[in-house]
């Protein structure tokens, strides 16, 4: 593995490790009694880790590109 895709793995990773860590915070913070009060939270950070979750498919679709030449 060339060191470009060695970085780009990593900066990936560490994109999994933010989305998961993020989701397990909220899912900590939830409950039945607070959830329409969370509404604002679990919006956000959903809309977030569906746009990393995109960037990160993107660039492994470009890794994989790469790798089948």
């Amino acid at each position: 593995m060339k060191g470009n895709e060695s970085k780009a793995l990593a900066s990936i990773e560490t994109d999994l490790i933010i989305i998961k860590k993020n989701l397990d915070r909220l899912s900590r913070r939830l409950t039945i009694g607070n959830a329409k009060t969370l509404v604002p939270d679990i919006a956000f950070t959903l809309s977030t880790a569906s746009n990393m979750l995109s960037d990160a498919i993107n660039s492994l679709d470009l890794l994989s590109s790469g790798i089948d030449r």
